[in-house]
């Protein structure tokens, strides 16, 4: 689909692309992504975020696109027709999942004549494999995001490129800042919780792994050593933040706890008792 055949509202869609060094170039193809908070997690607080626009002779594979939709299966019915079966599942989910042979999908789609295509970066199957790791991330708000791979730059226009202070400024960035704040909060109160003695070097390493808009582990300490500055003001302030998320957590863990004691003829008294109580180690 010649993009400037598409609605008018989706030709003056910002794309964002993180990068760690503007050097940086991992695949040969281009990978965007529309929203700003998502190329972070590619940029880092070192990094920086390009912003563009497409031009209009762009030409770009949608599957949700009729006209392009028969192009691909016509191809497939030609060259390829294990295929077929899997087109429909291109509308609406990450190519990543549909199929193991993504690279002979975006060399078919580049062999039509296409300058890149539209996909979404992550989708449900993506996300439950994503909380199998215990580090921080936000996919559920970028689920089903629009995102764009193109074969070649020139199809580009360069808006502006977000870095150091300037990307500081950045209002997106910012409302993250604060969400890694809450999450070392979080943490904090956890291992509280949990009746874990970490050192500060530790937990800086621990939590250094997810967050993105610290520029080193160095900061991190820093807000973490704020914090045990004055560990009772804190604590009280904290359990009046995610005291009712804690209560909320340890009465589910108590309930899969009943569950499981009758599925395996276990003492619930007894399987009950190995849930840890909110607030017991404080």
């Amino acid at each position: 689909m010649i993009f400037n055949e598409q609605n008018s509202k989706k030709f003056k869609r910002s794309y964002f692309r993180g990068l760690k060094s503007s050097s940086e170039r991992i695949y040969k193809e281009t990978y965007l992504t529309t929203k700003f908070q998502y190329a972070l997690f590619y940029a880092k607080a070192t990094g920086q975020v390009f912003e563009y626009k497409l031009k209009e002779n762009a030409n770009i594979f949608n599957a949700k696109c009729k006209t392009d939709e028969a192009c691909l299966r016509k191809y497939c019915q030609k060259a390829w027709p294990e295929f077929l079966s899997k087109i429909e599942k291109l509308k609406n989910n990450d190519w990543i999942t549909v199929s193991e042979e993504r690279q002979d999908l975006i060399d078919a789609i580049q062999f039509l004549g296409y300058d890149g295509y539209f996909n979404f970066e992550i989708d449900k199957n993506l996300i439950k494999e994503a909380r199998k790791y215990e580090c921080f991330d936000f996919t559920e708000i970028h689920l089903n995001s629009p995102s764009i791979t193109l074969f070649d730059d020139s199809t580009l226009i360069e808006v502006q490129n977000w870095k150091g202070e300037k990307l500081e400024r950045n209002l997106e960035f910012q409302a993250l800042h604060e969400k890694e704040l809450d999450y070392i909060k979080w943490s904090l109160l956890e291992d509280l919780y949990e009746g874990l003695e970490k050192s500060l070097k530790q937990k800086t390493e621990e939590l250094s792994k997810g967050l993105v808009t610290f520029k080193n582990t160095s900061q991190i300490a820093e807000y973490i050593q704020t914090f045990k500055k004055s560990p009772i003001e804190n604590i009280k302030d904290l359990e009046d933040e995610f005291g009712p998320l804690i209560q909320e957590e340890y009465e589910r863990k108590t309930s899969l706890a009943k569950s499981m004691s009758k599925r395996l003829n276990l003492s619930e008294e007894n399987v009950i008792s190995k849930v840890k109580k909110p607030f017991s180690q404080i």
